[in-house]
């Protein structure tokens, strides 16, 4: 039960998104040697073959240990298929009604509270049941900025489904 809470604060704030810009000083250090941003975090889960569904972790021992690190964050989700051209990024929160599959996504603290789990699932478009083909990533990048720096815009603002606007606005590199 409290893990179906944690996932669905996460999936309101997921819909609720909206943007303000990255502070540029350090932040922590996620083992020894990426920045771990207080007021956006930028993670990259890299290379991914989906086969129906597949949950990807991020260790809480990632974030210094902090597992209430992005409870405070709300969570963009992106993705690049292999074949895509380079920096064609697609937004989780757009369906592509000319796939014969569709994608579902949902993050939230594992059920041990060790991780956070991003749970990807790939199905037949016309059914509910599992799409027959895998699906291979070349990148799977969650983007997630503090509530409180998003509350101030909207859409006209910032359109949360364009990667490269979303980076841009924050600063961070590609």
């Amino acid at each position: 039960m409290k893990n179906n809470i944690v996932k669905y604060a996460f999936m309101l704030a997921f819909a609720t998104i909206a943007m303000y810009s990255c502070n540029q000083d350090e932040g922590l250090k996620v083992n020894g040697n990426e920045e771990l941003d207080e007021e956006v975090f930028n993670h990259s889960f890299g290379q991914q073959i989906l086969g129906g569904d597949q949950i990807l972790r991020l260790p809480i021992s990632e974030l210094n240990g902090d597992s209430s690190f992005l409870m405070e964050k709300a969570v963009l989700i992106y993705y690049s298929f292999e074949g895509d051209s380079a920096g064609n990024w697609r937004s989780a929160l757009k369906v592509d009604p000319n796939k014969d599959y569709r994608l579902h996504f949902s993050f939230g603290q594992s059920s041990d509270s060790d991780a956070y789990e991003l749970s990807i699932e790939a199905l037949d478009t016309n059914s509910t049941e599992r799409y027959g083909s895998s699906l291979n990533f070349r990148d799977v990048r969650i983007l997630a900025p503090m509530h409180s720096k998003l509350r101030p815009l909207n859409k006209a603002d910032l359109d949360f489904s364009d990667y490269h606007a979303v980076t841009e606005y924050f600063g961070l590199d590609d």
